[in-house]
């Protein structure tokens, strides 16, 4: 307060002091700028070797993580590097320096008390640059307050590159989510796989990337579905189908699953059994009777098996053909003249035999014409010398009646009365 108080005094006896002090300060004010400027692009170059976050374990490409901060791998382990450590040591005394002259200008004359709000301003720029998550900004910051202030600020410009020095001095955290390999939080990340028989389902899982943007873990395969498959490889269907004629049968079949999930051809496995078709469709069948005179004909109908191997109604019968018949039964007896065996001649009749249609044998309906040579008379009364008879006539034709009767007319005639034992010889 002294010190402002003289200086003050020596403004106030020598205006030409204050015109005095801006123009010494004022080269050392833009060397301080300079530096400061190169001191923030050391650090901008050298923080991403020394302010990454890695508490994932994770670095960029030539890094190593060491104490959960990304570094260079020649540096030991220290949060400060060669080149912070140099910039702090260069700006530490001007920028002292610097804020004494300023507190002096500052007191001297109403004019430097407006700079010394405007110096005030670079400063809290340049804590506000401090105060951020990145060093670069800050020292962007505070640079930009140093250069407003101009002559007038140049302590709060001076203290705005301190405090941008003491903020590349430190370890910045860098938040995860500005990694290269950041996921954006909330997003969900979905993965497919083919599942079920043959692959012809799908099932999914999924991710979400956290709010540190680091990927969740994986969930658990969901359900598999929409599985089109018809079966499971070496799976076996039994079953049976229809056989024989019109599927009236059944039998036993088996099928087997291919590798590529499709069922293979039936194949019977057992004999038709329980068929009740009686005929194969569009089948025909005939039958004969006989017909005509005593059935010495013939005639036929047919039918026709129906779709549902059933058979039709048969059809009419035909005309009867063939009927070989020798008469016709009921009709008139034949009639005829034959001979006798030895002489004369009788009638014969015959008729048709109704069960055979066949003429029956010719037999005698007249006895033969009379005639005299039928028998002789051997002897009225055989001698005892010759044979033991009595009358003895012998036939000589005609029947055995015709002969008879032929001889007893004879024995009335030549002998009279018939000696017995009488003897009829035949032929």
């Amino acid at each position: 307060m002294r010190a402002q108080e003289k200086v003050g005094t020596l403004v106030a006896s020598g205006p030409d002091m204050s015109q005095l002090l801006q123009d010494v300060l004022r080269p050392v004010l833009v060397a301080l700028a300079i530096l400061a400027s190169a001191v923030v692009v050391g650090c901008k170059a050298e923080l991403p070797a020394t302010g990454f976050s890695c508490s994932d374990g994770k670095c960029p490409s030539g890094m190593k993580c060491i104490d959960g901060i990304c570094r260079s791998p020649d540096q030991s382990g220290g949060l400060e590097t060669s080149q912070d450590a140099a910039a702090n040591d260069a700006m530490s005394g001007p920028i002292t320096a610097g804020r004494e002259d300023a507190t002096v200008e500052d007191a001297s004359s109403s004019e430097s008390g407006a700079s010394g709000e405007t110096s005030t301003a670079g400063t809290e720029a340049g804590q506000s640059g401090s105060a951020g998550n990145s060093a670069i900004p800050a020292a962007g910051s505070g640079g930009a307050g140093m250069l407003a202030a101009g002559m007038g600020g140049a302590g709060s410009g001076a203290g705005a590159m301190s405090a941008a020095g003491a903020g590349a001095a430190g370890a910045v955290p860098v938040s995860p989510c500005a990694l290269p390999s950041a996921c954006p939080a909330g997003q969900m990340d979905e993965q497919v796989q083919a599942c079920g028989d043959c692959g012809t389902g799908s099932q999914t899982r999924a991710r979400v990337c956290s709010d540190t943007c680091v990927w969740g873990e994986w969930s658990g395969w969901g359900m598999c579905a929409g599985v089109t498959a018809a079966c499971s490889p070496a799976a076996v269907k039994t079953g049976s189908q229809a056989c024989g004629l019109c599927g009236t049968g059944q039998q036993a079949t088996r099928q087997s699953c291919s590798n590529a999930c499709a069922w293979g051809a039936v194949t019977a496995t057992g004999e038709c059994t329980g068929a009740t078709a009686s005929c194969t469709p569009g089948e025909t069948s005939m039958e004969t009777q006989a017909c005509g005179a005593c059935s010495k004909g013939k005639q036929t109908r047919t039918r026709t098996c129906s779709s549902s191997c059933t058979w039709g109604a048969f059809g009419a019968w035909s005309a009867c053909a063939g009927v070989t018949v020798e008469c016709t039964p009921g009709a008139a007896a034949q009639t005829r003249t034959a001979n006798c065996t030895t002489c004369g001649t009788r009638t014969e009749t015959r008729s048709c035999t109704a069960a055979t249609c066949t003429w029956s044998a010719w037999t005698a309906k007249t006895a033969c014409t009379w005639c005299e040579e039928c028998s002789i008379v051997m002897y009225c009364d055989t001698p005892a010398d010759v044979a033991d008879r009595g009358t003895w006539c012998r036939q000589q034709a005609c029947s055995r009646e015709q002969a008879l009767a032929d001889c007893n007319e004879d024995v009335a005639n030549a002998c009279g009365t018939k000696i017995n034992p009488f003897f009829m010889e035949y032929q």
